[in-house]
């Protein structure tokens, strides 16, 4: 399985204001099969977005209280929804969200089963936020960890791993992707925005900048 903290269009790291909370969680929730919330006093998903934008406002100095992230499975490998929500507490538990605002739904509509967590970085009693520091190492963990427990099949990441006699997963610097990833880099190369992705899959060509050919791009 592969997790990834969505980055907006236009804005660098992970994450977006306080604006993004309506238009996210009615998109996770208007094509969901399922709708779990966590930390949420409202049972219903329509008022879930009100209520997590008067939540970051208790800390005015947050500049990004959404976060949205995904998990998504092998096409091969079909979850039942109680599989996806159980990954999903895991995943939550394991990045120390499980005192914040969470939206939870389920997609069914690609041959990649998937799930969507909308997240407030804003505690709703503290107040302070929750910091993103190292979060694609601790994502990746919890990926590792998740298809232990629940018997996926191992999807390639940013680095190796141990498991311990014990069960615990310890990831390993993978030090040829890293040494590539660094030539790359020099080249002027980095990898695809999820904004990209997206529209190639729906429109079937290749963005503009992907298909420039590499000499060309070492040439400008």
């Amino acid at each position: 399985m592969i997790g990834e903290a969505i980055k907006k269009a236009g804005e660098k790291g992970s994450g977006g204001g306080a604006e993004a909370f309506k238009p996210g969680v009615t998109y996770v929730c208007s094509k969901a099969a399922r709708i779990e919330m966590r930390n949420i006093a409202s049972k219903d998903w329509h008022d879930a977005s009100d209520e997590m934008l008067l939540t970051s406002g208790l800390n005015d100095r947050v500049q990004k209280p959404y976060y949205h992230l995904v998990l998504s499975w092998h096409e091969l490998e079909q979850p039942t929804d109680d599989q996806m929500c159980a990954a999903a507490d895991h995943m939550i538990k394991s990045l120390d969200l499980d005192e914040h605002q969470i939206v939870i739904g389920t997609h069914h509509d690609t041959k990649r089963k998937h799930i969507h967590l909308v997240c407030n970085t804003v505690h709703p009693t503290t107040g302070k936020v929750w910091s993103k520091s190292n979060d694609h190492m601790r994502i990746e963990k919890a990926c590792r960890e998740i298809e232990l427990a629940q018997g996926w099949s191992h999807d390639r990441g940013r680095f190796d791993f141990d498991v311990s006699e014990d069960g615990a997963v310890e990831l390993k610097p993978n030090t040829e992707a890293w040494a590539k990833k660094q030539v790359e880099r020099e080249d002027g190369k980095r990898p695809k925005s999820s904004g990209a992705r997206k529209m190639e899959k729906g429109t079937g060509f290749e963005t503009f900048e992907a298909g420039i050919p590499d000499a060309l791009k070492a040439r400008f």
